[in-house]
Parts: C-alpha cells; sequence; structure tokens
C-alpha cells in the first residue's frame, strides 16, 4: 500500500464499530488471494539476482538496520518483523547488507501465519503467531502494521521487553489531539479484488510520541514521502523512526 489519492478511510466512533463494518484482515477469500500471489510471485525468487533499483521504504530500512549495525557489531542479527505478512522486507537486507547472518521472523495474526508457514524452507523467513514471542531480538520491525492494530501500544511494549531497538516505518501521524479509528477500503489491486477492508488507526502525533518515548529513545526520525494517504481532503505523509529501547 504506497501513495492512496482517493479517499478510502472512513471514520469511525469506536474500534469495535470499525471491525463490525470490516471484513477483517483473516477473512478466507483474502487470505487465499494472498497465499495464491506469493506461490506466483514470491518476493525471494530474485533474492540472488543483482537489484540495482531500491524503493524507497527500502532504503529507509536499510538505514535504520546499518545504525544498530554499528551499534552492535555482530555477524548475526535477529528481526522480529511484526505484521510483517509475507516477509517481503527481509529480501533488501538479505541482498544489500549480505556481510550480516539477518535472522527473519514474521509475527502475524493466527491464520495469516498459519497460511504462510509452509513457505519457511523456501523463504528463509520464520514465521510466528504473534503472542508466541519468546527469544530476544536485536530489533522489532513495524512497518505499515501498528495502525491495523486493535491495541498497537500493548503490542508495542510487549514487543519492546524482547527487542533492543524498534524501527517504525509508514506510520500515519496527525496534528491532532486524539487518535482516529477509521474503516480502510481499496479501490484497486489484490485487496480490492477480495473486497477488503481493515479497521485503521491514525494516531495523534503527539499523542504517539509521548507513549514511545515511555518505552524509549528516539534515536531519529524521517518522512516517506513515497507513501502519502488521503484522509478527509489532507495528504498524509507517513512517518518513520528508529527506536533504543531503554531497559529498567
Amino acid at each position: 500500500m504506497a501513495n492512496i489519492s482517493k479517499e478510502t478511510f472512513f471514520r469511525c466512533d469506536s474500534y469495535n464499530q470499525a471491525k463490525k463494518q470490516s471484513q477483517g484482515y483473516e477473512d478466507g477469500v483474502l487470505l487465499d488471494s494472498l497465499v495464491a500471489n506469493i506461490k506466483r510471485n514470491s518476493p525471494w525468487k530474485d533474492l540472488d539476482k543483482n537489484i540495482s533499483y531500491i524503493e524507497h521504504r527500502q532504503l529507509e530500512l536499510l538505514c535504520a538496520l546499518m545504525r544498530v549495525a554499528c551499534e552492535n557489531p555482530s555477524k548475526n542479527l535477529n528481526v522480529a518483523d511484526v505484521g510483517g505478512g509475507n516477509g517481503y522486507l527481509a529480501m533488501a537486507p538479505k541482498t544489500h547488507l549480505p556481510m550480516i547472518n539477518w535472522n527473519w521472523t514474521a509475527f502475524e495474526s493466527n491464520s495469516v501465519s498459519d497460511s504462510y508457514i509452509q513457505f519457511q524452507e523456501e523463504s528463509g523467513i520464520k514465521w510466528k503467531r504473534a503472542n508466541d514471542i519468546e527469544d530476544i531480538y536485536e530489533i522489532g520491525l513495524f512497518s505499515c502494521s501498528l495502525q491495523y492494530m486493535e491495541s498497537p501500544f500493548k503490542v508495542l511494549e510487549r514487543f519492546a521487553l524482547k527487542c533492543k531497538y524498534l524501527i517504525i516505518m509508514r506510520l500515519p501521524l496527525l496534528n491532532s489531539s486524539n487518535h482516529i479509528i477509521t474503516k480502510q477500503t481499496f479501490d484497486e489491486g489484490i485487496y480490492q479484488e477480495a473486497n477488503a477492508s481493515f479497521p485503521a488507526w491514525f494516531f495523534s502525533e503527539d499523542e504517539f510520541i509521548s507513549s514511545l518515548e515511555e518505552i524509549g529513545e528516539i534515536m531519529y526520525r524521517w518522512k516517506t514521502p513515497s507513501e502519502v494517504w488521503r484522509f478527509e481532503g489532507e495528504d498524509v505523509t507517513l512517518d518513520g523512526m528508529l527506536v533504543r529501547v531503554s531497559k529498567s
């Protein structure tokens, strides 16, 4: 989901209302379409080829990973990709930072994890259910995922206990006093074909940053100009940030 120029987010009064009006991420038709798409176009099939063009989100991820690698000079780095879907973001560091052994685990909802686990051997990626985090990870990655969680800050806090750093990417922040819950629909692509719709948050920037600072230190932030969403007549350029977790 990159630029969204049309109004596809609709404000709701509560998360429960948005959930009742949405098909949800674990809808069977959508899951079948996503699995079929992986079988046709697996993101890891071109891993060994020389890929010279890097998309903006991949470049942002690589920069953040390199900063972490500089502070943690190890040949092995463990990444918890929370809400990581098919794990496609693992391909950029595996291709462009091959001097590090990336141990990549995608944490997903139960049905999604159970559907994708069949690809573990060929992809080199592990899939686990979101509640099954037990090991310690250098990096917790949230890319376009927090806004789709019912209790995003509880999830952040849980993974912060197991991670040294958090990379948060493609986050919709507003100059608003409160977080806003919406129903998201789609007008193109595989999600539109499956008639998908999800509850989706737009976060109050002040409130989000305040909550995040209770977890750790924001090392730096960035904007993602290649990803702009349209909400109630305004363009929202998605944000990213690298966080060093504070351990009590």
